[in-house]
Parts: C-alpha cells; structure tokens; sequence
C-alpha cells in the first residue's frame, strides 16, 4: 500500500502542471525526492519540458543528481525543452561536480549539440569554466577543434584574455590555434589570435603564441584587414614589431583593405626607429 501511494504521489500531476517529483527537484529537497525515488516503476525521466536530471544539473544540486543517475532507467542525455543535455547544461553553468557524475556513467555523449552550434565543451570553454574543460578533456570522442563564435578553443582563450584557460588548453596539446574556416549565419569569421594578444597587451600570451607552430602570422581581421605586424606599427610598439619581425614569418609587403602597408604606416606617422627596422627586415 506504502509503495502504490509512493508511486502515485511521485507522479501525479500537482495543479495540471508537474509532479511532486519535479517540484521537489526544484526546491532541492533531496529527503523528498529519495522518499519518491522508492516507488517502484517510477518515471523518473518524467515526460516534461523540464525532466528532473535537467533540472538538478541546470541547478547545480548535486546530490539530486546522484540520486536520479542512481536509479535503474534514467535517461542520461534527456532533453529538456529547448535541446539541452544534462551534460551540456551542467557544463554551460560550470557545475564540475556533476559533470563528473554524468561522465563516470560511461552512458552519457560527451559531445553533445544544442542544435545552435555549441556543445558541452564550446559552453565551458566560453565561460572559462577550467574544472569542467579538465573533464572533459579526458574524453573520447569530443572534436574539441569545434570552433567557439568563429574561434578554436586556444584562439577564444586569447580572445578573451583568460590565461589559465589559455594554457591548460594548450598543455592538451591537440587544439588548434588559428579557426577554421567558420561560419555565423551568413557572416565568414577570420579571427587572428596574434592581434587579440596585442589588443589585450597580454605579453606572456603574445610570446608564447610566436613559438607556436599553426599560427598564422599574415592573418587579418575582419575589420579592415590589417596584419599583427600592421596593428603593432599603427600602435607603435617597437618591441613587438621587433618581435615579429624576428619570427621571419611576416609579410612586410601585405596590404590592408586600404591598399597600405606596414611601411606606408610607419612613414606617415614619421617613426623612424620603426622604419628603419621595416627597412632592414627587406634588405634580409
């Protein structure tokens, strides 16, 4: 009698609209949802826009999650109502805790697409959620070159000037750091991880990228179509042209969107230290 009124109350619609299984979830009431967990045949993958795993991985209670992955017929990648996983939920908020819960299920996709160009791992390396990307680099099966708004992960790093983020995708060792060829709607993404670098002033990022063997040392921006070695003279800064110069991998004849070119740059802004570095770089 016990068990049939469990499994009643666990799944009878509360006002029309959900069970007392999803209003415990949300309120993160773990006695009442292990309480309810008991009945037997329970639906614990609810048939909701809301199923209870998504809930407690989008809330980040853990010990919910371990409770409903526990259970014998639960759905590890149940969508809720827009396309999300669990997985690629917990990963967008950061919830490493249970990321590695759902990882340690061996059940789980841990690629994931939420149907808009992004997976679990695209959501935690935009949010720089380091925990979670550790995880998930331990992974089988996850193209973790999939490009993130344009970038690789290592590129959307630089772009967003997060170091540790930066380096613990580069200690993986198999990212790449310029993008691919990539699309946004009708809009082409050329992102150049060398003119991030600059345009953050992050030196430690910046010299680590001209050791890098895939970067692209002629890329140029969207905007008007300007080199690393061109934003560096517009800006003057003596030291990084040097520096890229001394990689003997610039292009000191490229041309803008404008048709100038580094020289032309450095000659009407009357920098003759720059100059005679540009000059010196062409007689070689």
């Amino acid at each position: 009698m016990l068990v049939q009124r469990q499994k009643l109350l666990a799944n009878l619609p509360d006002g029309g609209i959900d069970s007392p299984q999803l209003e415990a979830t949300r309120r993160n009431d773990v006695a009442i949802v292990k309480l309810l967990l008991q009945a037997r045949d329970i639906d614990v993958n609810y048939p909701s826009h809301e199923p209870p795993l998504c809930i407690a991985a989008e809330k980040g209670y853990e010990a919910i999650v371990k409770l409903l992955l526990n259970t014998r017929d639960i759905d590890v990648d149940n969508l809720d109502g827009i396309g999300d996983t669990p997985l690629l939920v917990a990963s967008m908020f950061g919830y490493a805790g249970i990321v590695r819960r759902l990882l340690r299920t061996s059940k789980v996709d841990a690629d994931p697409n939420d149907g808009c160009g992004d997976t679990a791992f695209s959501w935690a390396v935009k949010y720089g959620h380091v925990d979670v990307i550790k995880l998930l680099l331990r992974q089988d099966g996850i193209d973790f070159n999939w490009w993130v708004d344009g970038r690789t992960a290592l590129g959307w790093a630089v772009h967003v000037n997060n170091e540790e983020l930066f380096f613990t995708l580069l200690d993986f060792g198999r990212i790449d750091i310029e993008s691919r060829d990539c699309r946004w709607g009708l809009s082409r993404y050329t992102a150049s991880s060398l003119i991030d670098a600059l345009e953050h002033g992050n030196t430690k990022i910046f010299q680590t990228l001209l050791t890098l063997p895939g970067v692209d040392f002629n890329r140029t921006d969207d905007d008007d179509g300007r080199t690393a070695l061109m934003h560096a003279v517009q800006a003057g800064q003596h030291d990084i042209v040097k520096q890229l110069l001394g990689t003997g991998k610039v292009d000191i004849g490229a041309r803008d969107d404008n048709g100038r070119s580094a020289m032309d740059t450095a000659q009407e802004q009357g920098n003759s230290e720059i100059t005679l570095l540009l000059l010196k770089y062409r007689q070689n």
